[in-house]
């Protein structure tokens, strides 16, 4: 890690160590496939919620060395390699983007563009693999495309196509979700169901996650250990403890029941 962070230059109004983190994760990708010896690999974000097999996909990807998702900027949020040689060109021009002048004049007039018209942002790992995918040194398959009535979520509150015209429903910003047989379902303008394979849970609707958990004992679950985080952050605490302060005096004991299956001593 130390030679890229010897380059780095931060151009975001994000947190300088939570960016270059955020390039320099690729550096650990990286090593981890090559100690491990991957073949190919399917990598998923802290955000996403995974409703599928990932073995069930890889000939969906035949042709391309990787996958990954596109709404006007490239994102890997979930992502797909079937080529691990793709890692080293990728990890190379990360460090040429900051030791190559022509290009760093690239990335570094993006940032004012940034800056000048949207404020917040800059050079991240989405307009790092845009300038890679777009600038011609890589191919990669767009996984916002329905195929066979399915689709892998670029964002939960990202209503567009690959070609950014709306083609969800939404709710407050947030696309409608419709759950049947434990499986999420978009709707799309007119209505039709469409599978979400994943949901992604980007910026500040991670806080929403607990939410799509289709079974209710999981959801209490998570509900209940948020609260016990929240507790014990501040002082130790006993399961019927966190109860009463957290759920009304009924729920308390159904909740009670259902995570211990009876009151705790």
């Amino acid at each position: 890690m130390q030679p890229f962070r010897d380059i780095y230059v931060p151009l975001s109004t994000n947190p300088i160590i939570a960016q270059r983190h955020n390039l320099e994760q690729w550096l650990m990708i990286r090593a981890y496939v090559k100690k491990r010896r991957f073949s190919r690999f399917a990598h998923g974000d802290t955000d996403l919620m995974m409703y599928c097999a990932v073995d069930d996909y890889w000939e969906r990807f035949a042709g391309f060395p990787w996958a990954m998702g596109h709404t006007g900027a490239h994102s890997a949020h979930m992502l797909f390699v079937l080529d691990v040689s793709v890692l080293d060109r990728y990890c190379g021009f990360l460090m040429d983007m900051y030791l190559d002048l022509d290009l760093f004049a690239k990335i570094y007039k993006h940032y004012r563009w940034h800056r000048e018209n949207i404020g917040a942002g800059g050079i991240g790992d989405m307009a790092a693999l845009s300038f890679f995918i777009d600038g011609g040194h890589s191919t990669s398959y767009d996984l916002n495309q329905v195929v066979d009535g399915a689709v892998f979520d670029q964002s939960i509150r990202d209503v567009r196509l690959t070609d950014r015209t709306v083609g969800y429903r939404s709710e407050h910003g947030i696309k409608t979700v419709i759950f049947d047989g434990g499986n999420p379902y978009f709707l799309d303008i007119e209505g039709n169901r469409v599978r979400a394979l994943t949901l992604h849970f980007q910026g500040q609707t991670k806080d929403l996650m607990r939410r799509y958990l289709e079974s209710p004992s999981a959801r209490i679950r998570a509900e209940y250990a948020n609260a016990r985080m929240l507790e014990t952050m501040h002082a130790k605490s006993d399961r019927a403890g966190v109860m009463r302060r957290h759920y009304p005096e009924g729920a308390a004991k159904r909740v009670r029941r259902l995570l211990f299956g009876r009151k705790p001593k």
